[in-house]
């Protein structure tokens, strides 16, 4: 069975209007991909209220699968706008879901909806005592952060799982409270979480001795990766010795590794004498599997994303470019006058070749994109990058080191704006794009950087 917690269809909470018409078309293939996929049923949260309740309806329609949310209800009369709860047969047992929405999520309500979110207190306690008499296993959809949810799950018994949505960057392994199992992939789609459980009628927990020896592997092996890179790093820029805080960690796990190793040969032994033995608890397995690009691609989910971009694309191309003054702006054929070696460095720079990246994906038009492939365009300003000059159609100078027009004009005394920092380079290498980034390393390799003159 395939479930999700929910922020699913938009990346915020709120979109900026340049994007929302190709944020909505992101969201119906996002759903499409979803029914194609087999999906069982989501939660609604916060993210994909962004643009709206008649928006969300309109999915609800679209979807092969079930949008859940208990608390999201007509303000009239107290009635659930979604299905609440649901009852499927997995196998020989009964699973029940539940949907829950954070109260947050209101905000995207607007006041001529007639809808509200009620307090989860107010509609849970009835609805999980009803699902358990009918259900082997009762299941929350929820958009509440973790503190929250163990809170519910202590007020009220019954709930045996919780699957948790939001904005987490990392993945929560099952984490048991209070014999409730909590679990969330991290955020974006980086993550496949995989839970296998073998379910006892006591409905105890407890984690499998194959699953706590995975999962123990799975850390070792992330602690020798960090200290490979730790090492590469070092010689490279000298990057644990500039850092404290980076050599105090690379401390703690080159300490940490001989442990765990030990620790794993303890735990196969273990795996290998208690096979079977559990018997009066339901035990799980979890594996997380990062979702690579290097992965082969599943047809028909990379033909509704292909379809997705040239929709995006050709919406774009038919919209009006807005015209924009850039004045400050001169580009980078201004900078070369008075700095050749530092321009022709750039030149051979990926900054250089940033717009034709987009180009050759065919995604040119994508607002999501263009901010941060060339000069002088900022979020919200997106429609306007088409009138940009060729000089600017690129990630040029002018990108890290602030509008150029009063340096070109009076050089001596009229400095560029800004020197580049690692927050000018973060507002585009984000976690999200490039969640490999090193600022120092990165740096070093930019050629302009290395000339003075």
């Amino acid at each position: 069975m395939l479930l999700d917690g929910g922020a699913l269809l938009f990346k915020h909470g709120s979109v900026s209007p340049a994007k929302m018409e190709q944020s909505k078309i992101t969201a119906e293939g996002i759903v499409e991909a979803y029914n194609a996929m087999g999906f069982s049923a989501v939660g609604i949260a916060e993210q994909d209220l962004t643009a709206g309740i008649p928006f969300l309806q309109k999915m609800a329609q679209k979807a092969r699968f079930d949008w859940l949310s208990a608390n999201l209800v007509n303000e009239a009369d107290g009635q659930p706008l979604f299905m609440p709860s649901k009852i499927i047969p997995v196998g020989k047992i009964n699973m029940a879901l539940i949907g829950l929405t954070d109260e947050m999520a209101g905000k995207h309500l607007s006041e001529d909806s007639k809808v509200k979110i009620i307090p989860w207190n107010d509609v849970l306690p009835e609805l999980v005592q009803r699902m358990s008499k009918k259900a082997d296993i009762v299941v929350l959809l929820s958009s509440y952060a973790l503190a929250k949810n163990k809170k519910i799950s202590e007020a009220i018994p019954g709930i045996n799982l919780v699957i948790s949505s939001g904005k987490r960057p990392r993945n929560t392994p099952p984490t048991l409270y209070k014999n409730t199992l909590f679990l969330q992939t991290a955020s974006k789609g980086k993550y496949h979480g995989t839970l296998d459980i073998h379910w006892h009628p006591s409905h105890i927990w407890k984690i499998s001795r194959a699953s706590e020896y995975k999962a123990k592997k799975d850390s070792l092996k992330h602690m020798r990766e960090q200290v490979r890179r730790s090492d590469k790093k070092e010689k490279e820029y000298g990057f644990l010795t500039k850092n404290k805080g980076a050599q105090k960690a690379y401390d703690f796990m080159q300490k940490r590794i001989p442990v765990v190793e030990k620790e794993i040969a303890a735990l196969e032994i273990e795996v290998k004498n208690d096979a079977g033995k559990e018997k009066n608890a339901s035990m799980y397995t979890n594996t997380f599997t990062a979702l690579k690009k290097a992965m082969p691609d599943e047809p028909q989910v990379l033909n509704i994303v292909s379809k997705i971009n040239n929709q995006i694309e050709q919406i774009q191309r038919t919209t009006k470019s807005q015209k924009k003054s850039y004045l400050p702006f001169t580009g980078w054929y201004a900078c070369r006058k008075c700095h050749p070696k530092q321009t022709e460095a750039w030149r051979l720079n990926r900054h250089a070749m940033a717009f034709n990246t987009l180009r050759r994906n065919n995604q040119n038009n994508n607002r999501d994109c263009i901010a941060c492939h060339v000069t002088s365009i900022t979020t919200g300003d997106e429609p306007h990058a088409l009138s940009l000059p060729a000089s600017l159609r690129v990630v040029g100078c002018e990108s890290c080191h602030g509008p150029g027009e009063n340096h070109i004009k009076d050089p001596q005394n009229k400095p560029m704006p800004q020197k580049p920092v690692e927050e000018t380079c973060l507002s585009c290498h984000t976690p999200e794009q490039d969640d490999a980034f090193n600022y120092q390393g990165k740096i070093k390799k930019l050629g302009c950087l290395k000339n003075k003159d």
